[in-house]
């Protein structure tokens, strides 16, 4: 298990990233497309740095996320490019030692359509090759709480039956239904086809990330054996709230430390 911030999914400018690679408590971090195909000097000693920290990294969304969200809904011909580039993008991902990216299309997007599941499917499908060839995993966002009931997700994963396609579990600890329902019942069996957890959340209205959030998701983890990461997602307006979020989390890690490690 490793922990971090997940940038790219705050939308954090590449330039900005620099400041947060010495936190001691982090061995993770996901990083936007652009620090990966981008040539500009700067982006590019970044790109060197970050691999030199020997920190786990994963690509975020590795196609336009307004795209990615809607390519369900398009005809077959442009959901046959999309896919085309998907497995193109895997490839040049793999080229650069990245292993593990994310296709921003929320699974709650898709089950409630027999239709769009099987159309990803074919999406998923084309990818796949790239995915065994690599040994790559590819993170498909599922909110928690889910929005709907979670045992057609885990339907949707187990029809699927692709190598490396994952789950990245999107809590949201400061949803109502977070503090009322046992983190087990939240995840559920989704946690064996997850391949990363993501705290996010609103930073911007006062709500800060907490040990008695944490504790309990670490532990649900733990319970599995999850070799994954799980990183921060403080959403903030021109992420003002992600340095004291960051040292918070930070801090309650550190105090976790040997819970972590027993």
């Amino acid at each position: 298990m490793t922990f971090g911030v997940a940038f790219s999914r705050i939308g954090m400018n590449p330039e900005d990233i620099r400041d947060y690679l010495d936190f001691s408590a982090f061995s993770a971090m996901e990083l936007p497309w652009e620090i990966f195909s981008a040539a500009e000097p700067g982006i590019l000693a970044l790109r060197k740095t970050a691999f030199r920290s020997g920190k786990t990294i994963i690509c975020g969304s590795l196609m336009d996320s307004r795209l990615s969200r809607g390519i369900i809904f398009a005809e077959d011909k442009f959901q046959k490019d999309f896919a085309r580039q998907l497995a193109n993008a895997l490839q040049f991902l793999a080229s650069c030692g990245i292993r593990t990216a994310t296709l921003d299309c929320p699974l709650e997007n898709l089950l409630a359509s027999e239709e769009a599941q099987n159309d990803m499917r074919k999406i998923l499908l084309t990818a796949a090759p790239v995915l065994v060839r690599e040994k790559m995993t590819l993170l498909l966002p599922c909110a928690i709480p889910a929005a709907g009931d979670l045992s057609t997700a885990l339907r949707f994963m187990c029809n699927t039956l692709i190598p490396g396609v994952k789950l990245k579990l999107e809590i949201m600890p400061w949803h109502p239904d977070f503090a009322k329902t046992p983190v087990s019942d939240l995840l559920g069996n989704l946690l064996f086809e997850t391949g990363s957890v993501i705290f996010r959340y609103d930073a911007d209205c006062g709500n800060r990330i907490m040990k008695a959030q944490v504790k309990p998701v670490i532990e649900a983890l733990k319970r599995v054996n999850y070799t994954g990461t799980v990183l921060l997602a403080p959403m903030s307006q021109r992420n003002r709230m992600a340095y004291p979020e960051i040292c918070q989390f930070s801090g309650i890690l550190e105090d976790l430390k040997e819970f972590i490690s027993a």
